[in-house]
């Protein structure tokens, strides 16, 4: 899963996004690179491997560009090396994505048959292409960007700097995580929003199907028919965590030593320990019609789908319930029986996860109820869900997961 970053405002904007590079070094990458707009130029540097690789040709960017957008890539089309590293640029126009084009061949193919010359392997070159055509045919950035979204299938996450826009990233959004940060002077946006998080007042959650405009001192959104969007700030609920290290050699020796606070504070969020009663509230039950329930799905992967093997034997004898506990990426594609009387448990660290989330939005699409297990506020799986339950557990930043997996067990159990 790839990460991706930008900034406008900022005076030290190539400074800010290779940071928060790093702290998107968790999310598993091949390669990185930064690009900046700056004196009517857009200004690149990638580099395959290590961050620090690509820190070695960062001095060769303007030091005083205050707009930029950057990306750590985790290869899904081409080898990794510097020229499929992202951002990837055509002459007006350069971005980064993540996510997948899955008609990107196709399209491709008629770009060719035009001459157009691509420099690299990927997928996301093809987003660049169209999007440098649709403005050499005198369409605003907003038009161009609405007719290349027309066009693709898949998932993305874009960030987007044209030249002939020089004070404004574009951003849009379908099926990838994306967060837009508001602060004093300068506005961002991200992947993640613990990564933005100290250069942030307030933080807009994007839908899918949703673009948006951020400039220094204002942000606009709209829909893919051109319809301008109310804005939804919330508040960034950092929840006091340690995000460093602290002291350990890496991020995973770190976080198995967390469990026993993380435990804490999931008991203390979900029980009320005067009486020693489950927190109804809080569990998001109240919010769910139980009575009507007659069948029980849950809907994982990877670790998270262990956490729910587990669940099965807690909650199937208290339910009298037969429960089915599924690897998200294959329960939608069976064609599942669902209907207004079933429940789907959703179990997700990041509330991202894009398998789930598709089995959230197809559950819901057949009248179900949705329940999600997550430890990210706001992540897209928590707001799609009727009713969710927060884990606690704080930033998961090891790959291999820990407390996020014993928060899960006592979420599930509670």
């Amino acid at each position: 899963m790839c990460g991706i970053i930008g900034n406008v405002g900022n005076p030290s904007s190539v400074d800010f996004i290779y940071n928060g590079l790093q702290n998107l070094e968790y999310r598993g990458y091949d390669s990185a690179g930064i690009a900046v707009l700056y004196d009517d130029k857009i200004h690149l540097e990638k580099a395959a491997g290590k961050l620090v690789n690509l820190k070695q040709n960062i001095s060769r960017l303007p030091a005083n560009a205050t707009l930029g957008i950057g990306h750590t890539r985790w290869a899904t089309h081409g080898k990794a090396t510097a020229s499929n590293a992202h951002p990837h640029r055509a002459e007006k126009v350069a971005l980064v994505h993540n996510g997948i084009i899955e008609n990107y061949q196709e399209l491709k193919n008629e770009m060719l048959k035009d001459g157009v010359e691509f420099q690299s392997e990927t997928d996301t070159e093809i987003v660049v292409q169209l999007l440098n055509r649709s403005l050499h045919k005198g369409n605003s950035p907003k038009e161009a960007i609405l007719d290349v979204l027309s066009q693709l299938h898949g998932a993305y996450a874009l960030g987007i700097i044209i030249r002939d826009d020089p004070d404004a990233i574009w951003i849009a959004k379908q099926g990838s995580p994306l967060v837009v940060g508001l602060g004093e002077g300068s506005n961002v946006f991200a992947s993640d929003a613990t990564v933005i998080s100290e250069a942030i007042d307030w933080a807009v959650y994007l839908n899918d199907g949703e673009i948006g405009r951020i400039s220094k001192s204002s942000f606009d959104l709209w829909d893919l028919a051109g319809k301008r969007l109310p804005i939804n700030k919330k508040p960034l609920d950092s929840g006091n965590y340690v995000t460093g290290k602290n002291g350990f050699p890496h991020y995973m020796l770190k976080e198995i030593h967390e469990q026993p606070q993380a435990l804490k504070r999931t008991i203390r969020d979900l029980i009320h320990l005067n009486t020693l009663s489950t927190n109804q509230s809080a569990l998001g039950l109240n919010e769910l019609d139980l009575d009507k329930v007659q069948s029980v799905n849950i809907v994982a992967c990877g670790t998270a789908l262990l956490a729910g093997r587990l669940g099965k034997y807690f909650l199937e004898p208290i339910l009298a319930r037969s429960i089915n506990v599924e690897l998200a990426s294959e329960f939608r594609y069976r064609d599942p029986y669902l209907n207004e009387n079933s429940l789907t448990i959703a179990i997700s660290q990041s509330g991202e996860t894009a398998d789930t989330l598709a089995c959230v939005k197809h559950a819901k699409q057949r009248g179900g109820q949705v329940f999600s297990i997550c430890n990210v506020r706001n992540s897209s799986i928590a707001r799609e869900s009727d009713s969710v339950v927060y884990m606690s557990a704080g930033p998961e930043i090891g790959v291999a997961s820990t407390k996020a997996f014993t928060t899960q067990v006592l979420s599930i159990y509670l």
